[in-house]
């Protein structure tokens, strides 16, 4: 599919921590032009979802964690949690940018 080493091709990636149940779990996350690529980790060549942002939106919650809820995710919402509050930031300006450019999807 392709290669996370190339990391020039992305519009911003990192690893963040997703919350699932009660325990947070690393995962490195991409966006390019209008989709997030989830990986389980950085070194994995292949993401384990693809998700159009178009429609979603993106809740600061606190200092270090906000949400990214769609109708194209898996679940329906995610709530990640960077390891700084200008980290953070940095992912709820670029989210807010890729969903602005993201168009609707064809069936």
């Amino acid at each position: 599919f392709f290669r996370i080493h190339g990391m020039s091709s992305w519009d911003h990636c990192g690893n963040l921590l997703k919350k699932r149940h009660l325990n947070w779990y690393k995962h490195f996350f991409t966006i390019k032009q209008h989709d997030l690529y989830y990986f389980s980790k950085d070194t994995d060549s292949v993401p384990k979802y693809r998700i159009n942002l178009y429609g979603a939106h993106v809740t600061n919650i606190d200092r270090l964690q906000f949400s990214v809820k769609g109708p194209s995710l898996p679940k329906d919402k995610f709530i990640l949690k960077a390891s700084a509050e200008e980290e953070k930031n940095q992912w709820i300006q670029v989210l807010q940018d890729a969903i602005q450019r993201a168009p609707q999807p064809s069936d």
